[in-house]
């Protein structure tokens, strides 16, 4: 009877263990704060950035360079072609200027293919970097805000009835379906990178002490 009674006893006492564990849980749980959301709309921001701005008129200007580069080699082959026509074919001069004329336009081509290959990659480092510089800033604001997460905000998609697969891919793609507009920190973030970027072009444009 003692024995029985000793294990009854026992078995009580990690029962009442057990329930005060998870009730300990449960209390922990019902305490943890909410998580704070906030949302962004990143295409709004890159729209909004006076630096975007700056980096598209210093690429288009190296896009004008380019094209007139071009065009001055281009008219260098055609000044080629226009010897090369009065020239006899039979003439070891027509050979030697054929040769220098197929070269150019070799050379012309490479060069045409690097350069835009170089354009390309040059449009993607500051696309990225500024990008970068968005989930940097949006960080800053969040921790500022009391916000623990930042969510890409969409614009409301084009949902084109003519195209039921385009639709489809559209709501797969979608990963937020609707935010509130008092948690939305998109012009917070374009005025903060802004006034950096304003800042820091400023001091850059002073000039140095002597």
């Amino acid at each position: 009877m003692r024995s029985q009674r000793f294990w009854f006893v026992a078995l009580v006492a990690v029962a009442l263990s057990l329930t005060a564990l998870v009730g300990a849980k449960a209390g922990q749980m019902l305490k943890a704060r909410p998580t704070a959301v906030a949302a962004i709309d990143v295409e709004k921001v890159f729209n909004s950035l006076r630096e975007k701005t700056q980096i598209e008129a210093e690429l288009n200007a190296r896009k004008d360079k380019i094209a007139q580069e071009l065009q001055d080699k281009s008219k260098d082959l055609k000044s080629l072609q226009d010897d090369l026509g009065v020239l006899n074919a039979a003439n070891a001069a027509f050979k030697k200027k054929q040769e220098e004329l197929e070269r150019k336009a070799f050379e012309l081509k490479v060069w045409q293919e690097w350069q835009n290959a170089a354009f390309m990659r040059e449009s993607g480092l500051q696309t990225a970097s500024l990008y970068r510089k968005i989930v940097a800033s949006a960080g800053k604001v969040a921790k500022e805000n009391g916000y623990d997460m930042v969510v890409y905000r969409e614009g409301e998609p084009e949902l084109n009835p003519a195209k039921p697969e385009d639709i489809k891919q559209m709501i797969r793609n979608r990963k937020v379906l609707w935010a509130a507009d008092d948690i939305d920190v998109t012009e917070q973030v374009t005025t903060a990178m802004n006034i950096e970027y304003a800042n820091s072009a400023g001091a850059a444009s002073k000039p140095a002490p002597k």
